[in-house]
């Protein structure tokens, strides 16, 4: 079965609280953006705006594209956990 995508793409935002909260979750999942465990899996990209965190993930395949709407879901819920506690 051939593969026909050449790219697929999604991208989420995360509505937060406050402003303060969006800015230290964006500056919390920003090391695993730039330094990602598999590069091979497809592309990450975020910026905040206001009390919004966005994010888009872009990938070759299906498959790849939802594991990582996967890991960094729960990522960003685990980060989210934490640093609302902290502030």
């Amino acid at each position: 079965m051939e593969n026909h995508l050449r790219e697929v793409s999604l991208e989420f935002m995360l509505r937060l609280e406050s402003e303060a909260e969006a800015e230290a979750l964006y500056k919390a999942i920003l090391p695993e953006i730039e330094s990602p465990v598999d590069e091979k899996r497809g592309k990450i990209k975020a910026y905040r705006c206001g009390s919004t965190v966005y994010l888009k993930i872009t990938s070759k395949s299906l498959s790849d594209l939802r594991a990582l709407l996967n890991t960094y879901a729960y990522l960003l819920e685990s980060l989210r956990k934490v640093v609302i506690k902290k502030l």
